[in-house]
């Protein structure tokens, strides 16, 4: 997986981890579950940013919680609780619209999404434009 949209090539004849992000790669310990991917916890950047219309956000959970996915105005006031549900481990997405929890269009400007997951907590800046 790559968030960055970046590519890259190995031409050596070696294996090769990306640990950052999915930790795959950690062989020396004990568990035996190396092929496994291991997840973090983390909230990435909504794609369409600036967005009309809708969006997508994309996130992620390293353990079993329970995961608040919450959009606010510039002023902190509630706007949208996209998800409210619990997660295993592993990669999700929502859809934002563009409305708040009544139905009712927001305006242009600046939001934040913000995800709880856990202790876990992770704020985004998203542009909406009419």
């Amino acid at each position: 997986y790559d968030p960055g949209l970046l590519t890259g090539e190995d031409t050596s004849d070696s294996l090769f981890a990306i640990k950052d992000l999915t930790g795959i790669g950690d062989y020396d310990d004990d568990e035996g579950d190396d092929d496994v991917p291991r997840f973090i916890n983390a909230l990435e950047q909504n794609f369409p940013n600036p967005f009309n219309g809708t969006t997508t956000i994309f996130y992620s959970v390293a353990e079993l919680c329970d995961v608040e996915i919450r959009i606010y105005d510039t002023a902190g006031r509630l706007v949208r609780i996209l998800e409210r549900k619990q997660r295993g481990p592993g990669r999700y997405r929502v859809i934002w619209n563009g409305k708040g929890d009544g139905g009712q269009d927001v305006s242009s400007g600046v939001y934040f999404c913000r995800i709880k997951a856990g202790k876990f907590r992770q704020t985004r800046k998203i542009l909406y434009l009419r």
